[in-house]
């Protein structure tokens, strides 16, 4: 669970927001509104721990999926590759993966074979706890209809 107890945020005499206390459940999705300059970005960067604040405490899970704050970063990606961005050893281990398998079927040594069948567990593990019909039509690059 992620947490924050009497969260204060301050910029020299400006307040951004005061004794703010919450928190966020596993396996959940959470959004975070309000006008520019409400201190949205600063309250996602104290949550990723990016800057501390300035009274106050912040628990954080040890796994913690963030996607960043930049609307032209992921023009180039499906929109499923950039969720899966959010989760950085997932992410990082399809990439590897689809590597090796770009390989020449000859060229693939006994070590890649063990790296590919090492990568497939640690991307099959996040498809696990998805319904299903998610995880088919994630490894089948369709649309999920009943995501949680």
């Amino acid at each position: 669970m992620l947490s924050l107890n009497n969260v204060t945020m301050r910029y020299g005499a400006r307040l951004l927001f005061e004794d703010v206390t919450c928190s966020f459940l596993e396996g959940r999705r959470y959004a975070i509104t309000g006008p520019n300059g409400a201190g949205k970005t600063t309250l996602m960067k104290i949550l990723e721990g990016d800057i501390e604040p300035t009274k106050g405490s912040v628990s954080r899970p040890k796994k913690l999926g963030i996607l960043r704050q930049d609307q032209f970063a992921f023009d180039e990606f499906r929109v499923i590759d950039t969720v899966i961005m959010g989760n950085s050893p997932l992410w990082k281990a399809l990439q590897e993966r689809d590597v090796l398998y770009a390989k020449p079927h000859e060229q693939l040594t006994n070590k890649d074979g063990m790296r590919l069948g090492e990568l497939e567990g640690i991307v099959a593990t996040p498809l696990m706890r998805m319904p299903r019909s998610c995880s088919t039509a994630w490894a089948s690059n369709r649309r999920c209809t009943n995501a949680r």
